[in-house]
């Protein structure tokens, strides 16, 4: 499911109780979330009701605010699962937000640079914190969060646009086609070209 983090509708509420600035930022920085027994069944309502409504909308303004709110609950029952995954309630831990900042300081400046320090120096704290952040909530670096992403993106990009592979290179910070190439393979197991071919049109 891919959306937009400005198409979701803001929670005043809760941004003063977490101090977190979108509802987003509690869903991203645990990474993967489990959800068992009960979240488990209301979880994959909410998503399926979403997905309803998403294949029956009329392109008009109520039917995307349906779907908005629709999404703010699917994102709200998202976001107890991370705060569960942290043992504990809004506010997050230090940590918690460091990586959600990360996050969406790496979606802002996505392409830009691939330096863990530049984008420590982004945040205002040391490699070191940023790293060891990352590792105790999501268990991977900052090098590889930043390396999935551009991958993600470039997979994106491969499978729904008539974009060059060259150009989605260039576009996504790389100078040499060849680095690119290395990097999608290593992260996605296959070249891109191989990758277009197999999901082109889906």
């Amino acid at each position: 499911m891919l959306f937009s983090p400005v198409f979701v509708l803001p929670d005043h509420a809760l941004a003063k109780l977490s101090g977190l600035d979108s509802l987003v930022d509690h869903v991203l920085p645990t990474g993967s979330l489990q959800a068992t027994g009960g979240a488990s069944r209301l979880t994959a309502k909410d998503f399926e009701r979403l997905a309803e409504e998403y294949g029956r909308t009329d392109g008009t303004l109520l039917g995307e605010r349906i779907i908005q709110h629709l999404l703010n609950v699917l994102l709200l029952r998202l976001a107890t699962l991370s705060a569960s995954t942290e043992r504990g309630s809004f506010p997050f831990t230090a940590a918690s937000r460091t990586v959600a900042r990360f996050q969406r300081e790496l979606e802002r400046r996505l392409g830009q640079s691939n330096c863990v320090a530049e984008f420590a120096s982004w945040l205002g704290c040391s490699p070191e914190t940023l790293h060891t952040s990352c590792m105790t909530i999501r268990g991977l670096g900052p090098k590889t969060m930043i390396e999935q992403r551009l991958v993600l993106e470039a997979q994106q990009r491969l499978a729904h646009t008539a974009l060059s592979v060259e150009l989605i290179g260039a576009e996504l910070g790389f100078s040499e086609p060849a680095n690119f190439a290395r990097l999608f393979k290593r992260v996605a197991g296959t070249s891109p070209g191989r990758f277009r071919t197999a999901h082109s049109g889906l």
